[in-house]
């Protein structure tokens, strides 16, 4: 390396330690800036981009893959260092325009109802047991029940395939099967794991209101 090289380093170098120092002043002054000339900011960055459009398609096309991982790399940090930050602007966004973005994604979703059909229904055939858990959960909670934490899946290893009404074998992956409460929402059961058991269908639905 000969000394022009050292001494770009040097400064490459030292200007990276000055804009880690400098952090917060830095973003400070580009935000004011920003404020100030925003609107002959984005017109010459559209100026800049209209007049390089072949250049920027060749550099996206040659170096796809390594420019998506830079990119995800960059983000990954940034959302990392200002999570809180950015968790608390998106708050104070959609306090202060609540009412426009609900009627957005009311919109995206009637012009897209179709595919997100599809979308949803993929992904609860990959994996149906959460959908229906979260299912469960909602519906206890309309019904006014004390909700606990729900372990499904310990649940359904304690009864280890025998079911709680009837105490009879209940083949899992052949059978329609519920989770029961104990004591019924209806009587003041909670919602936990504590107060639920594997059923028959046929002996949930027999069962009615009544306690196990």
């Amino acid at each position: 390396m000969d000394s022009t090289e050292r001494k770009r380093e040097r400064n490459r170098l030292w200007m990276a330690d000055y804009r880690e120092r400098h952090r917060d002043e830095i973003n400070a002054r580009q935000r004011a800036s920003y404020a100030q000339n925003s609107s002959q900011v984005l017109r010459r960055q559209k100026e800049r981009r209209q007049r390089h459009a072949g250049t920027l398609a060749d550099q996206r096309k040659r170096q796809p893959s390594r420019s998506a991982e830079r990119k995800a790399a960059y983000f990954q940090k940034y959302y990392s260092r200002h999570s809180e930050k950015r968790k608390a602007s998106s708050r104070a966004y959609y306090d202060r325009n609540g009412d426009t973005v609900r009627a957005r994604q009311a919109a995206q979703r009637e012009a897209n109802r179709q595919q997100i059909t599809a979308r949803v229904k993929a992904r609860y055939d990959r994996n149906p047991e959460p959908w229906k858990a979260r299912a469960r959960d909602r519906s206890a909670r309309k019904r006014g029940a004390r909700i606990g934490r729900v372990d499904y899946a310990a649940i359904l290893n304690a009864f280890n395939g025998l079911c709680g009404i009837c105490q009879k074998s209940l083949d899992l992956k052949a059978e329609k099967y519920h989770f029961d409460h104990i004591v019924p929402l209806a009587a003041g059961g909670p919602h936990e794991t504590k107060n639920l058991q594997i059923a028959h269908a046929r002996c949930n639905l027999s069962k009615g209101a009544r306690a196990a």
